[in-house]
C-alpha cells in the first residue's frame, strides 16, 4: 500500500500545513534513493533521507551546547526522518520524542529508530507544531533542525 493511499487527513492541519505534509511526503520518498542519498552523505555526512541542512558536525555541537545526557528527553520538532533526534538519542542515550506531520517522514524515523537499537527510547507523534500534544516541562531540551526553511513560497497579493 502506498504512502499516498495510507495517508490521512490531520484534523488541526492548516490549509498551508496540509500542502507542506503531501510535498514532504514525496520529498521523503525521493530523499531514500541513490542520488539524493549520495548528495546527503557527501553534504550533511549523514544517511537518514533527508531534506535537512544540518551538518552531522552540527548536530554533534547539539549534544555539548545541549548538554545532553542519558536521562534527558528531548523533544524534535519537524522531525522528518528522524535528523538529528535519532541522532542525538543513538549518541547520548537520551530519551527522544519526534514531532512532525508528514507520515513519510515519521514512518522512516520509525524503521531507523529500530535498526538503530533504540526504539524502546524513542517516540514518533504526528502532530503539528502550533499544537503540541505534550505538558509544559515535559522535555529536557527542544530542537527544531529546519522547520519552516522550505514550505511552500508565500503567495503575493
Amino acid at each position: 500500500m502506498s504512502d499516498k493511499r495510507k495517508s490521512r487527513r490531520v484534523p488541526d492541519a492548516s490549509k498551508e500545513e496540509s500542502t507542506i505534509i503531501a510535498d514532504y511526503n514525496a520529498r521523503y520518498r525521493a530523499a531514500a534513493e541513490g542520488p539524493q542519498l549520495a548528495i546527503e552523505r557527501s553534504v550533511c555526512g549523514t544517511d537518514y533521507g533527508v531534506t535537512s541542512f544540518t551538518t552531522a558536525p552540527q548536530a554533534e555541537r547539539l549534544i555539548h551546547q545541549l548538554g545532553l545526557r542519558a536521562t534527558h528527553r528531548v523533544l524534535d520538532i519537524g522531525t522528518g526522518c528522524g535528523w538529528p533526534g535519532l541522532h542525538l538519542s543513538l549518541r547520548t542515550g537520551c530519551g527522544m520524542v519526534g514531532s512532525d506531520l508528514p507520515l513519510a517522514g515519521l514512518r522512516s524515523a520509525g524503521k531507523r529508530a529500530i535498526e538503530e537499537g533504540i526504539s524502546s527510547r524513542v517516540g514518533l507523534v504526528q502532530s503539528s507544531a502550533r499544537h503540541l500534544p505534550f505538558r509544559a516541562r515535559s522535555f529536557d531540551a527542544i530542537v527544531h533542525a529546519d522547520v519552516g526553511t522550505l514550505r511552500p513560497r508565500a503567495r503575493r497579493r
